[in-house]
């Protein structure tokens, strides 16, 4: 598959409650979450590894979308 710029960035917050702050920040190909992925990423902060985050997503076309024809 050609690259295309489908990066998507996703920060990590803590769960503080007066403030959020940052734990880190990972880089996810939005082709491997529309295909369908159960995946852990690399997370980083300040260029170091931070830990890892766990995403998982499952690709269900909208019926109506996918039986639509073109008319024009």
């Amino acid at each position: 598959m050609k690259y295309v710029g489908d990066d998507l960035k996703l920060e990590v917050l803590d769960q503080d409650v007066t403030t959020s702050d940052s734990i880190g920040i990972a880089t996810i190909k939005m082709t491997s979450l529309v295909e369908g992925t159960d995946q852990w990423f690399e997370i980083s902060y300040k260029g170091k590894p931070a830990g890892k985050i766990h995403l998982l997503s499952q690709f269900t076309p909208d019926e109506q979308s996918f039986n639509q024809t073109d008319s024009g």
